[in-house]
């Protein structure tokens, strides 16, 4: 969202400079251009970086949640004895983890 934003400000800016008449229009061009580019890449490393830290949150809540046993226990899900809810045949103890 971050990117489409700048992206249609960057669009009329670069729309605007371009109706201008100047002595040297390939250079008005080319500089038009690179500080267009410069504006997109800056905006799309600001959205990376605000997912990434909206995933890292996400990930961090995850964590505690498992730090806590919420995905071992049958607690969250009204099993009273609380044993884990998978059991494996093969592991010693009957398959409880």
């Amino acid at each position: 969202m971050i990117h489409a934003l700048v992206t249609v400000a960057a669009t009329g800016i670069a729309r605007a400079a371009g109706l201008e008449h100047t002595a040297l229009p390939r250079s008005h061009l080319r500089a038009g251009m690179v500080t267009t580019a410069v504006i997109l890449m800056v905006a799309h490393t600001v959205e990376v970086l605000v997912w990434g830290v909206a995933a890292a949150e996400q990930q961090h809540v995850a964590f505690r949640m498992l730090r806590r046993g919420c995905s071992t226990s049958g607690d969250h899900i009204g099993i009273v004895s609380g044993e884990p809810t998978k059991k494996c045949p093969s592991l010693p103890k009957g398959g409880i983890r």
